[in-house]
Formats: C-alpha cells, sequence, structure tokens
C-alpha cells in the first residue's frame, strides 16, 4: 500500500449501523465512507497531494493513485524476476556480502553479474551468427588466483602486484576473460540432449536481458528482498526458506576462487558506549547525587599545578624586529614559485574531484530517469513494443524529444492492435 509520513495507508473503517437511506459521501479509489462532506473533501485533498511515496521502489513525491500504479509495475517487475537469476544473487547477499547501505549493495551486484553469469541462468547464446537459448552448467577459471596476489598487496616488501583481479572499489574477483562457460542449448520444446553441450564458451558469446541485470531493476529486487539486521543487509528469512539458499555453495551458483566483498557495516549512530554524559540537574541547576560528572577542561590561558590550583598563564613576548637567519631575496623568491606550484597541484587536484563529481550526478540522474521510465517502458511491451534498448540504456540522459518519440510509438502500436 501507498505510504504516508512513513507509515502504509489504513483506509477508514466503514461507519457502523449504517442505513440503506443514509446520505454518505464514497471514494471508490480507497472504497472509503464518509458521513460529511468536509471529512470527504479533506480525504481528497490528501489523496491529490504529492506527499505519498511507493512502499516497493521508495519512490516519493507522489499522489496516491500515482503511487498505487508505481506499486503495481514494481510487483510486476518483481513477478517476472527469474528465478534462475535472483537465487545466487540472493546467495552473494546473505553469505559474501557486508554491506549497510543499499546503493553501495546494488554496486557490488551490479558490478558481479556485469558479463558474468551463474550456473543454471538460462542465458542467450551467439553460435554461427544465430540466437539460441540455453542454460549455464558449469563455471571455470583460467585465470590467475587473484587471492594469491591480494595477499602479495599486504606483503610490504613483496613486488608482485595483482595483474588479472578485476575490481571496483573494494570488490576483488576474476576479470570476465578469466572465466569459460560450459553451457547446454535449449531446443524446440525444451528438447536437451548431450549433442546441444558446448564447453569453454567465453562471456562474449553470451548475454542476458538488459532489462534484468540494470542497476534499477536490481535495486527493486534487493530493496524488496533485503532487510536491515544489525550493521548489514540480510536476505529475508522466508526468500532464505524459499530459495534453499543455506544448502547453496559457492559452486553451486559460480565457480573459481570465491570472490571477495567489501566490508563496509553501517556505522551506529549516537556516541560510543561507555562515553561519559553530562550530569543531570535539578531545577535549582544543582548536579543530582550518583549522575555522572563531566570533565570539564581548564579555561584557555588558565594551567593546573601539581597541588590542583590554577594558575593563570602569563602570554609570551612577541620579539621586535626581523628574526635572526632571516630569508634573503632569492629565498622569498623560491619560496614563491614553491607556493605557485602547489597552487598549480591544488587547483588540479581540484577540479580533478569536481570532474568525478560531475560523473557521479550524471549517472545518478540516469539512473533516476530510467527508473520513471520504467512504467512507460512496461506500457511500451504490453502494447507488444518488445525492442526498447534505444531508450533503456544506461548510458546517456535521454532528451525530451526522445522521450515523447517513445510515447508516440507506443500510441501508434496501441492503434494498431
Amino acid at each position: 500500500m501507498p505510504v504516508l509520513k512513513r507509515r502504509q495507508f489504513e483506509a477508514v473503517p466503514w461507519p457502523p449501523n449504517l442505513k440503506a437511506d443514509d446520505h454518505v459521501f464514497y471514494l471508490p479509489i480507497t472504497n472509503e465512507v464518509f458521513t460529511t462532506h468536509e471529512a470527504f473533501f479533506q480525504r481528497q485533498i490528501t489523496l491529490n497531494s504529492m506527499v505519498w511515496s511507493c512502499e516497493r521502489t521508495g519512490k516519493s513525491g507522489l499522489t496516491y493513485e500515482e503511487a498505487l500504479e508505481s506499486e503495481k509495475n514494481a510487483q510486476e517487475a518483481l513477478e517476472t524476476f527469474p528465478d534462475n537469476f535472483g537465487r545466487p544473487i540472493l546467495y552473494l547477499v546473505e553469505n559474501l556480502s557486508l554491506r549497510g547501505r543499499l546503493d553501495d549493495l546494488v554496486n557490488d551486484i551490479y558490478y558481479f553479474v556485469k558479463d558474468r553469469y551463474f550456473v543454471g541462468e538460462e542465458v542467450t547464446y551467439m553460435e554461427n551468427q544465430k540466437k539460441k537459448n540455453a542454460r549455464v552448467l558449469g563455471v571455470s577459471f583460467e585465470g590467475e588466483d587473484f587471492t594469491d596476489a591480494l595477499n602479495a598487496e599486504n606483503v610490504a616488501d613483496s613486488p608482485k602486484k595483482p595483474s588479472s583481479c578485476a575490481k571496483r572499489g573494494e570488490l576483488r574477483m576474476g576479470s570476465p576473460e578469466n572465466y569459460a562457460y560450459t553451457v547446454q542449448i535449449i531446443g524446440e520444446g525444451g528438447l536437451e540432449d548431450d549433442s546441444g553441450v558446448r564447453e569453454k564458451v567465453s562471456h562474449n558469446d553470451l548475454s542476458r536481458t538488459r532489462t534484468v541485470s540494470s542497476r534499477s531493476r536490481l535495486k527493486l529486487f534487493l530493496k524488496n528482498s533485503c532487510k536491515p539486521n544489525g550493521e548489514r543487509l540480510t536476505v529475508k528469512r522466508a526468500l532464505i526458506d524459499e530459495y534453499g539458499l543455506e544448502e547453496l555453495s559457492w559452486n553451486d551458483v559460480f565457480g573459481g576462487p570465491l570472490a571477495i566483498f567489501p566490508r563496509t557495516p553501517l556505522m551506529p549512530r549516537g556516541p560510543p558506549k561507555g562515553t561519559p554524559r553530562p550530569p543531570r540537574k535539578t531545577d535549582d541547576g544543582l548536579p543530582i547525587p550518583g549522575s555522572v560528572e563531566k570533565v570539564e577542561k581548564p579555561e584557555a590561558g588558565v594551567e593546573n599545578t601539581p597541588n590542583g590550583t590554577l594558575v593563570e598563564q602569563q602570554p609570551a613576548k612577541k620579539p621586535r624586529g626581523r628574526p635572526k637567519g632571516s630569508v634573503n631575496a632569492q629565498k622569498r623568491i623560491n619560496a614563491s614559485e614553491g607556493c605557485v606550484s602547489a597552487q598549480k597541484a591544488s587547483a588540479k587536484m581540484t577540479k580533478k574531484k569536481t570532474d568525478k563529481a560531475k560523473s557521479e550526478k550524471v549517472r545518478r540522474e540516469i539512473e533516476k530517469q530510467q527508473e520513471e521510465l520504467q512504467t512507460t517502458f512496461q506500457q511500451a511491451r504490453r502494447v507488444g513494443l518488445e525492442d526498447v534498448s534505444r531508450w533503456e540504456q544506461e548510458e546517456r540522459l535521454l532528451s525530451l524529444d526522445e522521450i515523447a518519440e517513445l510515447k508516440q510509438a507506443i500510441r501508434t502500436a496501441r492503434e494498431r492492435r
């Protein structure tokens, strides 16, 4: 149900003892009945205000009707999320990940599944320029063991560096080129036989539906599959039992050396345990006996003596004139040149940080736009527009003309049906 002020909407129960000839005001969208026009009108104002949030996606600034539509589309997307893709993802979250923030977790999973495929996942296999449905039977690792290279990084005097370790942030695993796949081609009617087995298949010959592994779809799936549990996000208990995650091992979902996920637990708020608090005081300003005393630092200009008394410090006298051994003119010029070089280096570093911040901002804007257009993409597929990859992508922001063109294509396809 839509959320208002962090609470799920609950419809007002019908008034008791209603009679057939009572004059009431009915709201179809919420199935509520009001006996006064004032309450009815106030409810309409609330429903039409942009103060609602979608429980499934977390999208805010919606009307009640828009929140309902968003939840409907999100539920449809969750129901079509493939189990053979979702099950191994939840295994990674439950057994290998230690993230406290959802966005960090989404980034880790997105990087993992990019150009990598799980055991049991149904994919598209390109053979002799023809696309065929296939299922991954196994994954083998043919590169250098990146765990050894990672251990070498921790040795200060070791010249060895990880050469084949792909990473994003702290996520460590082999690059896509280091993995080979064994796949089973699925024939017409779901027919599978030994003649359809292919070994040592490169990731370049495999693909999955782009919409399934997009950041927005992964975020929707993880948001509705995980819950905070102390310092990290874990899988909901019902899904652990449904998918049998406790019975899975690493080789059941992937292959090669175990991936090393980053560990950024959610930090607790407030002061650390054991931190003394200021003493509680009575109305007269006196400390309550037994309360924790606050240790106060001496004021500036006052120091503690060994016997516990306070002595006022005398300010140090400043010397007059030029100090002995002052730099000459040439040294002042060199210092000035060094200052200019430092300023240039600082400006270069600032520009680099600014460019990185702009790139991250653009990425967030693209992700937000794609998430907002999920409803439109769903409408396009319902009217028969299967290929919407021109608009559903993560490389750039769509212009208003491109969005209008997509909506026009939807209207045209709807008229043809």
